[in-house]
C-alpha cells in the first residue's frame, strides 16, 4: 500500500511539474506578445501629461499671484 501511495504522490508531482513548465512557457509567449505602447503605456502617458499639465497650471497661477501681489505692495509702497 506505501508502495502504492509513494507511485500516486509520484505522479501528482510530475503533473503539478508538467502543468508549471506549460505555465511558464505560456507567460514567456504572453510576455512576448505584449506590445510596447500597449493600453496600460498610453494609460501611464495618458497621466504623466495631465499631471505635466497642471503642474504649469499651477505654475501659471502661482506666478499671477506673486505678480498681483508684488503690484499691491508696489501700489501700497510708492503712494
Amino acid at each position: 500500500q506505501n508502495a502504492d501511495e509513494i507511485r500516486a504522490a509520484k505522479l501528482h508531482a510530475r503533473s503539478l511539474e508538467l502543468k508549471i513548465q506549460d505555465l511558464t512557457r505560456e507567460i514567456a509567449q504572453l510576455k512576448q506578445g505584449v506590445p510596447i505602447d500597449s493600453e496600460v503605456a498610453k494609460s501611464i502617458d495618458s497621466t504623466e501629461k495631465k499631471q505635466a499639465e497642471t503642474r504649469a497650471i499651477a505654475n501659471f497661477f502661482l506666478a499671477l499671484t506673486f505678480a498681483a501681489f508684488g503690484f499691491a505692495i508696489a501700489t501700497y509702497f510708492m503712494s
